[in-house]
């Protein structure tokens, strides 16, 4: 595993939780963006809206995959592979992995998840109509797992530190 010193944790986590304040900086928008949705009267306005925040929905599922893959690289020496690689990384961060604790709490996994299909859904669906008023559910989901997973985050941190952690190689 690469990461074989205290430092070396610190500057993972340090880079890791930077990506997630963008994360959370981008997501702050949504509400906003919610708000404009009872605003507006032209339905092309409406359209782009909506899209602009399935757009931010799918942005921070994406950001969040990208640290649990830095995870999995870093600490786990295993990213999965194929088809159902998306779904397999999202349950490798739900588990303990040797001594590395689990990332996320089931119910964050589960959050996460349905964030998860709607990325697929953006992906490889092209032309479909998003429905305005699930659009808005995930955007409360989106929001109740970006705060769930700040709270895991930061559990997952304080327990790297807390315990010996293998990948440090030593105890504090």
């Amino acid at each position: 595993m690469p990461l074989k010193n205290t430092e070396g944790l610190k500057s993972f986590f340090i880079v890791q939780s930077a990506e997630l304040a963008e994360v959370k900086a981008s997501a702050a928008s949504i509400p906003r963006k919610i708000t404009l949705l009872d605003q507006v009267e032209s339905q092309e306005l409406k359209d782009c809206i909506r899209d602009s925040i399935a757009f931010k929905i799918h942005g921070i599922y994406t950001a969040l995959e990208s640290i649990f893959q830095n995870v999995a690289k870093e600490l786990d020496g295993y990213i999965p592979s194929g088809e159902t690689w998306h779904f397999q990384l999202l349950s490798q961060m739900g588990r303990k992995i040797n001594d590395r604790d689990q990332v996320i709490s089931q119910e964050t996994g589960h959050l996460l998840n349905e964030l998860r299909s709607f990325r697929h859904f953006i992906r490889n669906d092209y032309g479909a109509e998003l429905n305005i008023s699930r659009v808005i559910e995930l955007a409360a989901i989106a929001e109740n797992a970006l705060n769930k997973f700040s709270i895991d985050w930061e559990c997952f941190q304080k327990n790297c530190f807390d315990n010996k952690n293998p990948a440090s190689g030593e105890s504090n």
